[in-house]
């Protein structure tokens, strides 16, 4: 079994659901889940709880590279945010690896494709694997906007967005903020 998978399976219900897995770590809420994006929803599937967060809670997308580290972050806001306990989490946190290349390809039905994805889903992969992730996500989602990391100080401009990176600080961390 190759670490990611992209594929097609049938629900048993006669309908078609997409699967995206990975086990990958998650530092909020905190663990190793297996990642599966279905056709209305999203799972995090894990050794002691599960989450099944549907496409009209996710709000925003980021892909956020930590600078120096071989680690790039995707975080995904939520609203409502999902509980653990009595915990809310507004907010995951999937951390992959910066320089893992991914080669896969969609392997769906040819009438779903044609019609509903193949402006927005693409038959191959061969990227970054937290770039072919945010892709995947963002076309099931059908919502969301992916926020990527700028180079320079200059503004970057895109569906309607604008947004300027600074560099900030809090004791032992840096990040960028927008």
């Amino acid at each position: 079994m190759n670490l990611f998978e992209v594929h097609w399976e049938d629900d048993g219900a006669g309908g078609e659901e997409a699967v995206v897995t990975e086990i990958i770590t998650i530092l909020t809420p905190r663990g190793r889940y297996n990642v599966e994006l279905h056709l209305s929803f999203l799972r995090l599937e894990g050794q002691a709880t599960d989450f099944k967060i549907q496409y009209n809670s996710l709000v925003h997308v980021f892909v956020l590279p930590k600078s120096n580290q071989p680690h790039t972050f995707v975080v995904v806001t939520l609203d409502p945010p999902i509980c653990k306990g009595q915990t809310m989490y507004p907010y995951i946190v999937m951390q992959f690896e910066t320089d893992y290349m991914v080669e896969s390809s969609l392997m769906m039905n040819e009438n779903l494709y044609s019609t509903k994805y193949k402006d927005k889903l693409e038959s191959s992969y061969k990227e970054l694997i937290h770039e072919v992730f945010t892709m995947i996500l963002r076309a099931l989602s059908e919502k969301l906007e992916a926020y990527k990391e700028m180079m320079g100080d200059e503004a970057e401009s895109g569906n309607g967005h604008e947004w300027w990176k600074g560099r900030n600080g809090m004791q032992s961390q840096n990040g960028h903020e927008w």
